[in-house]
């Protein structure tokens, strides 16, 4: 079973996919060659996991906001 995850890239897909995988308990590193970039995709992340809390009742906010504070 997986456990850790590279995403390479921070664009729109990479920052779903890193947010997707956080919060389903993986431990994720968001990679790009541009530090811009991956402040943007923290920033992109934030504000999907308010839509996501929104669709899944299975996840507080408290829970969300935890899991994405451990994407490096």
């Amino acid at each position: 079973m997986l456990t850790k995850v590279l995403v390479a890239g921070g664009g729109v897909l990479g920052s779903q996919i890193a947010l997707q995988n956080a919060v389903h308990g993986k431990q994720v590193t968001v990679y790009d060659v541009a530090d811009d970039a991956i402040t943007k995709a923290k920033q992109r992340i934030e504000n999907y996991k308010d839509l996501l809390v929104a669709d899944m009742a299975a996840i507080s906010d408290q829970d969300a906001t935890a899991r994405i504070a451990t994407i490096k």
